[in-house]
């Protein structure tokens, strides 16, 4: 693997540790339980109770949200989440490119 690919995937993987880090640990309710919020939208059809605690599913080309089920809750970030990012990265990032972050 070139250099420049693994320092993409580590910054990535950094900034996504990152992120989950900042959310505070008191402000994750895991023993919340929430409903799906999108059964009670009038005249939209009946989604299915999931085993997940919360879920969301949007609609790429209009960003219509689909289904949701304690979608504003804050929560940690997946490990799916994380692995995804670094697909994601390598697929469309600029691997010779240079990265300028912010503290924001």
């Amino acid at each position: 693997m070139k250099r420049g690919i693994k320092s993409l995937i580590c910054i990535a993987l950094v900034l996504v540790m990152s992120f989950s880090a900042a959310v505070p640990a008191f402000a994750v309710d895991l023993d919340a339980v929430y409903s799906v919020e999108s059964n009670e939208w009038e005249g939209w059809p009946q989604g299915p109770e999931i085993g997940g605690d919360t879920a969301c599913v949007l609609d790429v080309a209009s960003g219509n949200v689909l289904y949701s089920k304690g979608m504003d809750a804050q929560r940690f970030p997946a490990s799916i989440t994380k692995i995804m990012t670094a697909l994601l990265v390598l697929k469309y990032g600029d691997l010779n490119g240079t990265i300028t972050m912010t503290e924001t």
